[in-house]
This record gives C-alpha cells, structure tokens and sequence, in this order.
C-alpha cells in the first residue's frame, strides 16, 4: 500500500482532494498501473484520479503541500532541538523515515483543561535563510484516531443519516463542523513569534495504516534572522504519530509536470469507469465492499534529457462509513464537543484511560497472574 487518500472526508460536501507522493511506483514497458483497493468497513466514492508525472533535478524531492502545490526540496536541515510538551527529548525518532515514530500519548492524562487534553511537539531549526520555510513531515493517524471517528458517529445513533443530510445540505453546519474538527482533532502547526504562537496551518487527518509525507509552507517574514525558528505541533493526545522533520529554506526548482487520465480504468468486473474518475464532476466510482477494486493504466511518456523523475497521485472524493447504530442520539454531548474547546479531547482522553484500565483490572484478577 503506497497512499491512504481523503481521510475524514465521510460525506458527499465533504469530498476533497488529496495529492500523495507514490515511492514505489514505476513505470514498465511504458505504462504504470495502480490498483485502488476499498479494504474498511466503509463506501468509498471516487470522483477523479490523475496520475502527475514529475520530472525535476537529481538532487531535489518533490513534495506535495495538503493543497496540491508541489514544493522542490534540495536542502533538508533536521530539528537542533525536538521535544513534545512534557520537555521529554524525542529529536531521535524524527531524523529519518525509519517506521521509528513518536506516537502521542494519551494514557495517565489528567484532562482536567482543554490545555491538559492536549500533545505534541516543539521543533527548533537553524535561523531562516529566506522569508518562506518548507516543513517537512512524514506523520499518520493513531488506531485509536479511527476509533474516535467511528465512536463520534455512533453517538448520532438513529439520526445519523439526518447529520449526513444536513451536512450535505447546509454550508453553515459544514463550516462549524469543520472548525470543531480542526480544533480538536488535525494537527496544528503553531510559528513562535517572540513570545506568543502564530497559527501557521493544519495537517488534516490521513489514517492509521500508510504514512504521507507533505510540506507545510510557512511564512517566516518577520522572523530574527539569527535566532532559531520554533516550531510547535499540537493536537487531542492520542490522535497522532510523527515519523520524520525538517526545514528546508531553498528556493524552488525548476519541474516539469505532466498529468495524465488513466488510459485504461475497469473496476472489478472488467467495468470501464473512465468516464465516472476523468474529472471532478459528482459522478462517482462507488466501493461498497472488501471486493471493490479499480485497476488503472497510465500511458507514461519518455523522459526529455536528464534528471529525476517522480509520481504523484492525486485522488478526488469521500467515504461513508458502513455503520449505523439505532438508538437515542447523544444530542447534549455531540453539542459540547462542538462549542466546548477541548471536550472531544477531555472524553476520549477519559475513555481510553478507563478502558486500560479495567482491562488491566481483568488480568490482574485471571486465576494464575501474581505480582
């Protein structure tokens, strides 16, 4: 598996597209093939799939940013400093992409602030060289970042193919959603200015099982240009893991980008979906099932004199979750979780740590465990 796409967008308002580095594709006899898989307990609705083809100097990486601007990086400078915000030193896991990754931790969390529910990182880099930075990240979602999704959902009960309907149908519920959302759950990345921290954007939420690598563009206009630049990453503890960051302050390089529509697309059984994934247009491929599959060919054409070459994926649509659970909705705790900063975070916080907990309770009294 190379790219996990849309995640967290569960309704049809809420598809999006998303840009992913492909590391392990390559072209053969002059085609590439991608096989696109629905393997959860959801519907996934493709929209559009594009295959860019990069080509760009040997000596730069091409990045995606969260928007689909691709960011050359020529020079990565790591972390001087790396701690999460217990003061702990966690600059080793986050040298290299190593699978190696700091994991947010929610156990034993007092909860008892919005402050408190709160985890993350402080990066520090060597002084700005320009008046833009280029973050680099390589992160994934937490098993139990999916859990809370599904448990939110579950709280709608019988009502939740109303939530659906309005979401679908008002801007105004999607833009408080979407702000609750940010608040409490992406990861927020924060620039230090003197003493007060500066929203600098937000990494959206990606999924439990394929890492992404994204550059963050950050404006560092005003900045001292001999102090370090202090960056913070913060979100709900538990909800987060980070693999790998740096800086990098080159300008950009020259690319050649070239996309392509799939030249041959069937679904599984042999279907031609061309016409439902060529372009943005709410005509959906739909993935009901563990059996849902798209096989695509991309006609790749020959490199122009020297260089590297390089794949992105860019994927357009949503996912609903086969899940409906009847009963009385939780109206009264959804509410808090939307107007209540750090409420999300205080519950999952509490629930996670009572899970453990009688968990370990249980084992502890099977017949045969002794201290």
């Amino acid at each position: 598996m190379d790219s996990e796409s849309f995640g967290g967008a569960i309704f049809r308002k809420a598809a999006r597209s998303d840009w992913d580095r492909l590391d392990y594709l390559r072209a053969v006899n002059g085609s590439c093939y991608l096989r696109i898989t629905n393997e959860l307990a959801e519907t996934q609705f493709i929209d559009q799939v594009q295959l860019l083809v990069v080509d760009h100097p040997e000596d730069c990486r091409v990045v995606p940013s969260f928007s689909g601007q691709l960011f050359t990086v020529s020079d990565r400078l790591a972390p001087i400093t790396a701690v999460d915000l217990e003061q702990k030193d966690v600059r080793s896991y986050l040298l290299k992409r190593d699978n190696q990754f700091w994991i947010s931790y929610p156990f034993d969390n007092v909860a008892a602030s919005a402050e408190q529910v709160r985890d993350g990182l402080v990066l520090t880099f060597p002084p700005r060289q320009s008046q833009t930075g280029k973050l680099i990240l390589s992160f994934k979602n937490t098993q139990w970042a999916e859990e809370t999704e599904l448990m939110l959902l579950g709280f709608y009960g019988s009502s939740l193919k109303a939530w659906y309907q309005l979401m679908n149908a008002s801007s105004a519920a999607r833009a408080k959603f979407k702000q609750a959302v940010q608040r409490e759950a992406m990861l927020a990345v924060d620039i230090r200015r003197g003493s007060q921290w500066q929203l600098a954007g937000y990494v959206w939420f990606n999924g439990p099982h394929v890492d992404r690598e994204q550059v963050i563009p950050l404006n560092l206009n005003g900045l001292p240009e001999d102090e370090p630049v202090t960056v913070r990453l913060s979100a709900t503890a538990g909800l987060w893991q980070v693999d790998y960051a740096a800086m990098d302050y080159s300008p950009e390089r020259k690319v050649a980008v070239t996309p392509l529509d799939p030249a041959r697309a069937v679904d599984q059984s042999g279907r031609d979906i061309r016409s439902l994934i060529r372009e943005i247009d709410d005509q959906y491929f739909e993935m009901p099932t563990n059996d849902s599959r798209a096989d695509l060919e991309f006609m790749i054409p020959e490199k122009n004199g020297p260089g590297a070459r390089s794949y992105i994926l860019k994927i357009h649509g949503y996912y609903r979750m086969n899940y409906f659970r009847e009963g009385k909705p939780q109206l009264a705790l959804l509410r808090s979780f939307g107007k209540k900063e750090g409420a999300f975070g205080q519950y999952t916080i509490r629930l996670i740590n009572k899970v453990i907990n009688e968990s370990m309770a249980k084992v502890e009294n099977e017949p045969g465990i002794q201290d």
